[in-house]
């Protein structure tokens, strides 16, 4: 084996088609070449404005290599390719930037693939980078100063406001530096109303060990500023530092830290301020008498809210949420006076307190904070320091938020993590949460419109009742690392969550839409108990069930039992069938109640089930049927004791002939219900049409012509109201050009693909996934495919353990396929190349260049795209493009089968 490449799988294939694949075998030493890492240049991208993704590739080879081509996808979406032709340097790396304008709001991933060619060897690379976008037009912005030396941004500990900056983009708020003294002003007048909030972290008074020479104080410009934003409605943030960090040396006590955000909220009209002080604790503290982690709260502020606390473990953080503030100060009231006061005003609320060991030590010895300092009561004889609180002074003025410390820097704002046993989060990061959805309120939508987004990666949120049991809570009734959820609207499957949600909870997810065995589910990036409630089952027919009218949803069907079928001794599937004479499918999983039995359950036994909607096209592929009701709990399955007919299956209409025509016609004829009637009585029109033809218009006028509103009420009867004059009723007829003899109520005659689906159809290569549906827009699987052309071969694949075992074995022994990756969706060019090696992979000469996307054919699928285009068995999409990339569909497959059969 020549060593061109580091490594190679070695595949065997025997005589009866069973494959065997080695681990890699390596044979070479490893090509040092690659990409180093994709950056997005944005923090926060968002709609409608230009983003840069960064890539750097690396060449630690001796040789200099050449990048043939970089591509950049979403999914089955190219959105560019470069072939500029870049030198990547021997020993040496190269960053190529490429931009971009989403023009959606989701979360999508973007798979940058480079095309390296070293010492006449071509490698690919590829690496994936997720992108969060915005919608610009909910998008709010909070300004942090940084013109100031502010602690944690620029000043010491700067640049730890990131994950703030992540978490606000979570409820589409961007967080934006305010550099210098004229950002901070032009921010603070909100030109374009984008600027809900202002954070003042304490302007810096050291550098190091010294003070900072020179400091910056507030100049009386940006103090009107801030005044006029907060009168206008504009939150400001103002936090405080300890006093410990103004000690080097004396200098003013007007441009200490505590003095100069006081002057802000004095201007404001604020009663809050902060101590010009320390406040450590002896007892209760992180390992530095400074370092410490508050747990006394008042809960009826909204900065509260979700916050977890044990009253028996207050100060444990296994149980409760701690709240970390670091090297602070204190903070107070004064009175009209401006005088300190332990009595608060209606216009303040508190939000977190010191412990009842907490004190105020004056660090720097300018006789301010110590014992003097104001404390304020948490209960009756318990009188403590409080280091966080709201002012609201009404007059629709913004609120301000005052802290003894920046209570939403790095250090405290972490990742958020779950209850598994660790440590709980800092109730900092749910204070910040609060404090962006104030700023941004959430938008809830209705599960409905998440049920109907086609696109995968779009963020929503979400309020629903928990239909299904969590894991956490019951795992004997809870499906796998999932639960459904339901509104008004309609009920959604919700992945990951393993929690204790039960069923009745009323929970918020966040999250963003995605798909999995073709059932559409909300990708879960947060969950949130809200309160209690209630679903009713939706009684549904089995027809309704199979259609999956309401996929996601409790529903309860009625009917009979046609069969059913056992897994691992446990019954899995059962068969129902009402009046509709569809059947539905009732699937178990195996895990659920499985110490329970299914009384009375046999074939020809009434049945009633309650259970959720769900979709699954992995059962039984490609034949399906794909619908089912998921059970949560064997008990949920109810069978009567005695034998009854089963009802008749339902046998899809051999003709489409509707019903109708007008007086006087060659084609047909229309009666009333009535030929004299009174203005505003319902008339009834039954329209009949002669065999042969079909109603091609219909309408009623009155006397002066003006045509009424006909109602289709099906059965051929069309309502109207009754003006006040006799009505003219006109009809004409068509002569049906084709008739729909396919049982499919998805495929109509005049649809593209109709004549495709039929040939598949009528020869037995391609059947529906339901009795009447086809699913034209499904995508295939190789598995399906390879199935698909054994059939067309003339194989019989009814044989083997799986559906597909005789189809793939097939392809494997005839070089169409190596058989791999089965579950994978087929792409169109490798369905033509499948095609292509069947016919024994001819050489043809066929210009692509006429296709504006022929660049992105992959190298090994050029020759066969070309004989596919020169065959006429592709002729590109409705757009004129080739789409080589993009998932084949049924209907595509049937085609190209189809325009593959005319040149076989």
């Amino acid at each position: 084996i020549p060593a061109s490449y580091s490594y190679y799988f070695i595949r065997v294939t025997q005589g009866d088609g069973d494959l065997a694949v080695t681990a890699p075998v390596w044979v070479g030493e490893m090509v040092k070449l690659g990409i180093t890492s994709v950056e997005c240049g944005t923090s926060t991208p968002v709609t409608g404005e230009k983003l840069t993704l960064n890539t750097t590739l690396f060449n630690s080879e001796s040789n200099p290599a050449t990048v043939k081509s970089i591509t950049y996808t979403s999914g089955s979406e190219t959105l560019g390719t470069d072939t500029t032709g870049y030198e990547l340097p021997a020993s040496g790396t190269l960053t190529v930037d490429w931009s971009y304008v989403p023009d959606m709001a989701r979360v999508m991933t973007v798979t940058v693939t480079v095309v390296l060619v070293e010492d006449g060897i071509e490698y690919t690379y590829s690496k994936d980078i997720s992108l969060d976008i915005l919608d610009a037009s909910q998008l709010v912005y909070i300004g942090i100063d940084a013109s100031h030396y502010n602690e944690y941004v620029n000043g010491n500990y700067k640049d730890s406001m990131g994950n703030f900056g992540n978490l606000a983009a979570g409820y589409s708020v961007r967080t934006v530096q305010l550099n210098t003294s004229a950002d901070l002003i032009a921010a603070c007048e909100n030109k374009d109303n984008k600027y809900k909030a202002i954070i003042l972290t304490a302007p810096s008074r050291r550098d190091g060990d010294a003070l900072r020479d020179s400091y910056v104080c507030y100049s009386d410009a940006e103090i009107e500023a801030l005044k006029t934003f907060n009168a206008a409605g504009g939150t400001l943030v103002l936090a405080g530092w300890s006093d410990y960090y103004e000690h080097y040396e004396s200098f003013p006590a007007a441009d200490h830290m505590a003095a100069q955000q006081n002057k802000v909220l004095a201007a404001l009209g604020s009663s809050l301020r902060i101590g010009d002080d320390a406040t450590n604790d002896n007892e209760l503290n992180g390992g530095q008498t400074q370092r410490l982690y508050f747990s006394t709260y008042n809960w009826d502020n909204f900065l509260m809210n979700g916050v977890e606390f044990d009253p028996e473990n207050p100060n444990n953080n296994l149980y409760s949420q701690l709240f970390s503030q670091y090297g602070g100060a204190s903070i107070y009231v004064v009175d009209a006076e401006g005088n300190p006061t332990s009595t608060l005003p209606d216009t303040v609320s508190p939000v977190v307190y010191g412990h009842a060991t907490t004190y105020s030590k004056d660090s720097d010895n300018d006789g301010l904070g110590g014992d003097a300092m104001p404390k304020y009561a948490v209960a009756d004889g318990d009188d403590r320091l409080m280091v966080l609180a709201t002012e609201d002074l009404g007059d629709d003025k913004g609120l301000i938020i005052v802290s003894g410390a920046a209570f939403m820097s790095n250090f405290e704002v972490q990742a958020q993590i779950g209850d598994s046993g660790a440590e709980k989060n800092y109730s900092n990061y749910n204070i910040c949460e609060n404090l962006v959805n104030y700023l941004n309120p959430v938008t809830v939508t209705p599960i409905e419109q998440v049920q109907a987004q086609e696109l995968e990666g779009v963020k929503y949120t979400i309020e629903g009742v928990v239909t299904s049991n969590a894991s956490g809570y019951d795992k004997d009734t809870a499906f796998f690392d999932c639960i459904y959820v339901q509104d008004g609207t309609a009920g959604i499957n919700a992945f990951p969550v393993a929690g204790n949600y039960k069923i009745g909870d009323v929970v918020r997810i966040t999250g963003t839409t995605s798909s999995y065995q073709g059932e559409r589910q909300i990708a879960v990036t947060s969950i949130e108990k809200i309160g209690e409630g209630t679903v009713e089952p939706k009684l549904i027919t089995t027809k309704e069930a199979a259609e999956s009218t309401y996929l996601g949803s409790l529903v309860k069907i009625q009917g009979v039992v046609v069969s059913f079928a056992e897994a691992e001794g446990l019954v899995q599937t059962i068969m129902v069938r009402d009046e509709s004479g569809y059947d539905a499918r009732v699937f178990i999983d195996g895990y659920i109640t499985k110490d329970e039995a299914i009384e009375n359950l046999a074939v020809g036994h009434e049945i009633t089930v309650t259970g959720l909607a769900s979709y699954d096209n992995t059962f039984n592929a490609p034949e399906g049927p794909f619908p089912r009701i998921r059970i949560r709990d064997r008990a949920d399955i109810i069978c009567g004791t005695e034998v009854v007919d089963i009802p008749p299956a339902y046998v899809p209409p051999t003709s489409t002939t509707y019903a109708i025509t007008v007086e006087d016609s060659d084609n047909g004829t229309v009666t009333t219900s009535r030929t004299r009637a009174s203005k505003g009585l319902t008339i009834t029109l039954t329209v009949k049409a002669d065999e042969g033809y079909e109603l091609n218009v219909l309408t009623v006028t009155d006397k002066n012509g003006n045509e009424i509103k006909l109602t289709d009420k099906g059965d051929s009867k069309y309502t109207f109201a009754m003006p006040a004059s006799a009505v003219t009723v006109e009809a004409s007829f068509a002569a049906k050009s084709v008739e729909n003899e396919l049982p499919f109520t998805d495929v109509d005659v005049d649809d593209w693909f109709y004549s495709a689906v039929k040939y598949v159809y009528d020869n037995d290569l391609m059947n529906g996934t339901s009795a009447t549906q086809f699913s034209p827009f499904m995508t295939t699987s190789r598995a399906m495919i390879l199935t698909i052309l054994a059939r067309y071969n003339g194989v019989d694949t009814s044989t083997g353990a799986t559906w597909y075992e005789a189809g793939v074995a097939w392809a494997v022994e005839n070089g169409v396929s190596d058989g791999t990756n089965l579950e994978a969706a087929v792409s169109r060019e490798q369905l033509v190349t499948m095609l292509w090696r069947l016919v024994g992979s001819p050489v043809i000469e066929c210009d692509l260049t006429a296709y504006p996307d022929s660049g992105s054919v992959s190298d090994w699928a050029a020759q066969a795209m070309a004989w596919a285009v020169d065959t006429g068995i592709i002729i590109g999409t409705g757009a004129g493009t080739l789409n080589p990339q993009g998932n084949a569909t049924r209907a595509e497959v049937a085609a190209v089968l189809a325009r593959f059969a005319e040149n076989d």
